[in-house]
């Protein structure tokens, strides 16, 4: 038998000999890895991995910004298209924009997310379609526009993936489009899970300066070979600047609003928001690992000082150190091995409950899994691990002689006093830690919790909503659409459970919002002060009512504002304050648009004015941790018709309970028009608080760990101080040390470990408290009372830790303890 054999048999003879030694080292291993490569696979999925494109550092995204007036991220306008495809920095550009679709035979229709997408987009991803052909100028021209292709998902949920599907017809919001092709799922350039990609045939509107700063598409080009991102912005830079410069009625506004043209790389963008929590996550599984190595680190020291004498034994009958050390590495590395296969199981059960924290809603984040670059970075980093902590005896036995071994016997000798102090540095340095990452988990909670504290301006319980899109081709009536809309509101009210109900083409907390540019009849701009730019929505009557939106002055629309009435509008509180102080703001009047470029030659006639007719409490419409700053205007639904609206109904009690009968009162309305989007207002503001609420149940899981791995490491090291000093307790106590006495001098040990820690702890979280502030609402990184509750639990489970060592020591019977070795 080889030696290689004989080693590993003796290495998994000796780990299964010392079973509690085996058992929590793998315990720690497993909970410290696991954590780290489910964190890392998110990570890796969402930040790490590249598009899948050609190229992909050359794909850019571009997109309007007006940081003055609050829009930092915005969007395109189609013009903007015609002009930035004509810059040689480009290679191609193409413009999309999310829509939806309403597909199905009637009685049975299904609504799903599609990208209406200039053909060019197919060039600047460099993508073929996997069947039939690819979008062509032609399907762009007005009136050749009816075809489709399917995304790969749609292609096998509805066909079964049958390859003879292209040339049939699916209908599409109501009438037949031609299926050309099906294209890879890679096509959801904004990962919007889009199944669906339409043509986009312009109209002559869409191609003029009409449309310029009338934002809502989303841009992405290619660069050409050699160009750089900040080329690309200098060229842009320069093209809005002739722009301007032949419009000099709008300059003044947009040069207050501080517009430009942001250009970024696609994937950089797609992250920007979710990356530095990600990075945060990330960091408290690296706090988890560090803290679970030094308890592993601590349990090797301890178990190399028990071997001491058994290898000195071994040495002696002519045992070589290489072998020896090739022993303990291999040991080391075996555990470390396991506990990361352990790790990986771990990892896969975390990432279901990720996906329960909403993971799957972050950008690319429904690809998630336990991939090869998961695999190898948990495997890399067991090895590392076991390589380091086998060198931890391998150098106790390269500093230790046979006479210090075999002199040592069972006594409290130098080496057992030095495997305390390393021990106790250890301990230190993991309490320090420990704090870093409670303070943190603290900081997130009490953020949290200010955050939920916030009035969102609504009622959100019982509230249920969903939307309806009624297509183009039946509803092409404004005076239509406005009935359907009413019929629709009217058949929800009278729903047996139902006190209100209305509609709106907005909601708050989706993400969704519209701004636009306004005139305040007698208010002047004054220089360098730019014109107000509300979100506005329109609505029905009763919708203030159905979401709980006090009125704070005036009225709520009615059934006498219909489209030939005199044009109203409700503005916010916010609004009101700003540009009404003081006094009332009904009857003053407001309108789209400015009234300068209304006068500019050739420019088309200004909007009516429109009449204020309430004033309306503030609402967040972004989220709770996002005031809006700019305020709110309301518009009568009936004035201002939209084919998308989302219904609203308060309700009795359950709201989820009338999902089925809404469902049947639009069938009924229209059997080819599906509800979709169905959820109650709390649903909403529970998704709209997951960018906070999952990293601060991340991070709260990681410090509970590291929290129970300090507790243990402390315990280690007064236990096995007592073990030992245990003939010196006994010494003392037949000297008359009372056991109160002892007792307290565990403690203060303990103690003295715990508050250094604690010190190193706090001065290393206030250093540090910069990198979380961006995180925080309403909280400081060193806020004195989570600073303060934190320090007290943790001095709290580390003193009850140190009690069960302190009372052996205490215990202890000095005749038993003079009688060993």
């Amino acid at each position: 038998m080889s030696n290689g054999i004989r080693d590993l048999k003796h290495t998994v003879s000796s780990l299964l000999a010392d079973g509690t030694f085996t058992l929590v080292t793998l315990v720690t291993l497993a909970l410290t890895l696991g954590a780290n490569t489910a964190v890392f696979s998110v990570l890796s999925s969402v930040l790490l991995r590249p598009l899948p494109y050609p190229e992909p550092e050359r794909l850019v995204t571009l997109y309007n910004s007006y940081p003055k007036v609050g829009i930092e991220v915005g969007a395109n306008s189609t013009i903007d298209y015609f002009d930035r495809r004509q810059e040689d920095v480009f290679e191609s550009v193409a413009l999309t924009d999310s829509v939806s679709a309403n597909l199905g035979l009637e009685g049975a229709p299904e609504r799903v997310n599609a990208l209406r997408a200039t053909p060019s987009l197919f060039s600047v991803l460099k993508l073929q379609p996997l069947l039939g052909r690819a979008l062509t100028e032609e399907d762009g021209v007005a009136g050749q526009e009816r075809v489709v292709l399917l995304s790969e998902r749609l292609w096998r949920r509805l066909y079964a993936g049958d390859r003879g599907v292209v040339g049939r017809d699916l209908r599409v919001n109501g009438v037949p489009y031609a299926i050309v092709g099906v294209a890879p799922d890679t096509f959801d350039v904004f990962e919007q899970e889009a199944e669906l990609l339409l043509p986009w045939a312009f109209t002559d509107q869409d191609k003029s300066e009409d449309s310029r700063h009338s934002n809502f598409a989303q841009m992405v080009a290619r660069l050409a070979p050699g160009r750089t991102v900040e080329e690309a912005r200098q060229r842009l830079d320069a093209m809005n600047q002739r722009i301007i410069d032949r419009a000099p009625e709008v300059r003044e506004m947009v040069v207050n609003a501080g517009y430009h043209t942001a250009v970024q790389g696609l994937h950089a963008e797609a992250v920007r928001e979710v990356r530095p929590r990600l990075y945060l996550v990330q960091a408290g599984a690296i706090l988890v690992l560090l803290i679970g190595c030094i308890n592993v680190a601590n349990l090797m020291v301890v178990r190399a000082g028990r071997r001491m004498r058994e290898l000195g034994v071994r040495l002696a009958l002519g045992a070589g150190r290489s072998r020896l050390a090739r022993q303990m590495v291999g040991e080391a590395v075996l555990l470390t091995l396991v506990g990361a296969g352990l790790g990986l199981a771990l990892a896969a059960a975390c990432l279901q409950l990720f996906s329960r924290l909403g993971i799957d809603q972050l950008p690319r984040g429904a690809g998630v899994s336990l991939d090869g670059t998961a695999l190898g970075f948990t495997f890399a980093v067991a090895l590392g691990v076991g390589l380091t902590f086998g060198l931890i005896p391998v150098f106790q036995v390269a500093r230790s002689n046979l006479a210090d071994v075999f002199r040592e016997g069972g006594r409290s000798g130098s080496a057992g006093r030095g495997a305390v102090a390393t021990r106790s540095v250890l301990v230190v340095v993991q309490v320090a830690v420990a704090f870093v990452l409670l303070l943190g988990a603290g900081l997130l909670l009490a953020s949290f919790q200010r955050t939920l504290a916030v009035d969102p301006g609504f009622e959100a319980e019982r509230v249920l909503t969903a939307q309806i899109s009624l297509p183009e081709s039946r509803y092409a009536e404004p005076t239509r659409i406005r009935q359907t809309v009413e019929d629709a509101v009217a058949r929800i009210g009278r729903l047996p459970g139902v006190e209100r109900a209305a509609a709106v083409d907005l909601l708050p907390l989706t993400g969704m919002m519209n701004a636009s540019v306004m005139t305040i009849e007698g208010h002047e701009l004054a220089p360098g002060e730019h014109p107000p730019v509300p979100y506005f929505s329109t609505v029905s009557p009763g919708y203030f009512a159905a979401m709980g939106i006090p009125l704070l002055t005036g009225r709520a629309f009615d059934a006498t504002d219909h489209a030939d009435a005199q044009p109203v509008a409700i503005v916010d509180q916010r609004l009101a304050e700003k540009y009404w102080p003081g006094q009332s703001p009904l009857g003053k009047r407001l309108r789209p648009g400015l009234d300068a470029a209304a006068g500019a030659d050739g420019a088309p006639a200004p909007p009516p004015w429109m009449t204020i007719v309430g004033v309306a409490g503030n609402i967040h419409r972004r989220g709770l941790d996002t005031p809006d700053t700019v305020g709110s205007l309301y518009l009568p639904l009936a004035q201002n018709p939209g084919r998308t609206v989302a219904l609203v109904a308060r309700t009795a009690g359950p709201p989820e309970a009338l999902t089925s009968a809404l469902r049947g009162e639009i069938l009924a309305l229209d059997p080819e028009l599906p509800l979709f989007d169905v959820n109650t207002m709390e649903q909403r503001l529970d998704r709209s608080l997951i960018e906070r609420k999952a990293p601060m149940t991340l991070i709260a899981a990681f410090a509970a760990i590291a929290l129970f791995l300090a507790a243990i490491g402390i315990y280690g090291v007064l236990a096995y101080s007592v073990q030992l000093r245990t003939r010196e307790i006994g010494v003392r106590s037949a000297l008359g040390a009372l056991p109160e006495g002892i007792l307290k001098l565990v403690l203060g040990q303990g103690a003295l470990l715990l508050g250094v820690g604690l010190a190193i702890g706090i001065t290393a979280a206030l250093l540090s408290g910069r990198l979380i502030r961006s995180f925080l609402f309403e909280v400081g990184p060193s806020d004195p009372k989570v600073v303060s509750v934190v320090a007290m639990a943790l001095a709290l489970v580390g003193l009850l830790a140190c009690l069960a060592p302190s009372l052996k020591a205490a215990r202890v019977d000095p005749v038993v303890a003079l009688r060993r070795d």
